[in-house]
């Protein structure tokens, strides 16, 4: 398999079967599991060939997903789909209850962004300024390789590829009940001293996930109103 043959385009429903999501899933596997340092980025290019930004997930699905009996979590999970003119990353959500078991569907996003998108606000105890880095870091990056999506098991330490992330039920809550509007996942860049480094410029870059909501207007959100909202998210793995 090779990430530049012409596929079939991507479905046109939001929903996945599970053969289709075990399918996607494991190839995204293969596809990030290559040599470090393999490039990726033609699977983040959009249909306009622009670098992915964002992905939209539409009010009535987060409505869903949160709606789900039992729900603990809200689980994102990276696929390789067929696109086009390319394999093109996606991710599936679903909702969890505290053990991990499945309780709803796999639904997809709605559609991509690029250059360009709404004002967003970002959610959980965390400065605007420092998500805005994430970001701007993952639009400037020259390439995006494999070393970006490695993380480490939490008891062997062993390297592994980051699978998606999964998010605290209450996050997707505070986003529906504060705008009741669509949300994005915007795309970033994390970057940081691992464990390992043992000089000032070993930097570890990391794909990550930030949570997003259209930004309420100045007179909705209170005169002075800081904009300090972020999500943190349990990357997987270690998560499980």
């Amino acid at each position: 398999m090779t990430n530049t043959e012409t596929t079939t385009a991507i479905t046109t429903s939001y929903l996945l079967s599970e053969s289709n999501f075990d399918q996607y899933a494991a190839e995204w596997k293969v596809f990030a599991g290559q040599p470090g340092g393999t490039p990726l980025t033609d699977a983040f290019f959009t249909s306009n060939d622009t670098r992915l930004l964002t992905l939209t997930i539409p009010l009535e699905r987060i409505q869903w997903l949160v709606s789900a009996v039992g729900v603990r979590q809200i689980r994102a999970r990276f696929l390789l789909m067929p696109g086009s003119a390319r394999k093109q990353f996606n991710l599936a959500l679903f909702a969890t209850d505290a053990t991990g078991y499945r309780l709803s569907a796999y639904y997809l996003p709605e559609q991509y962004y690029a250059a360009g998108t709404p004002d967003t606000k970002v959610y959980e105890p965390i400065p605007d300024d420092l998500a805005s880095v994430w970001q701007q870091k993952w639009q400037a990056a020259a390439e995006i390789t494999t070393d970006m999506f490695t993380t480490y098991t939490r008891d062997t330490h062993e390297s592994a590829v980051l699978e998606g992330y999964n998010f605290e039920i209450k996050d997707f809550v505070s986003v529906l009940f504060e705008t009741g509007q669509n949300i994005t996942l915007g795309l970033g860049l994390h970057q940081y001293h691992a464990p390992n480094a043992t000089s000032e410029e070993q930097l570890t870059s990391t794909f990550g996930l930030v949570l997003q909501a259209p930004a309420l207007g100045q007179a909705a959100r209170g005169a002075g109103a800081a904009r300090v909202d972020f999500d943190m998210a349990f990357p997987c793995p270690p998560g499980t």
